[in-house]
């Protein structure tokens, strides 16, 4: 448990590969917001969550399946269980398409 020489408070790799993707997912619905408010378009909170976690499932499905690129940049999560990631990207793309149906 890293606080401060990497920041890695997860030493679990399944679980930081759940949860590298969230950074991004929470930038990319501020950057939503953003657009929006320069649009004038009024929108609700619900767009904005199921942008992020359909921004969520393709961060997270593209660290889950892995290519050679990735083992060389990230070797920590080589151990990771990517079935794991398989499926919470899976299960975010659903809620997220839910809540925009």
């Amino acid at each position: 448990m890293k606080i401060f020489h990497g920041m890695q408070v997860i030493d679990k790799p399944t679980w930081q590969l759940l949860n590298s993707s969230t950074v991004v997912a929470c930038s990319g619905a501020v950057r939503l917001h953003i657009a929006f408010l320069l649009a004038g378009i009024a929108t609700k909170i619900p767009v904005y969550i199921a942008f992020a976690l359909i921004v969520y499932a393709t961060y997270t499905l593209d660290r889950s399946i892995g290519c050679a690129e990735d083992t060389i940049n990230n070797p920590g999560r080589i151990n990771a269980d990517h079935t794991v990631g398989l499926a919470a990207a899976a299960a975010a793309f659903c809620a997220g398409l839910c809540m925009l149906v």
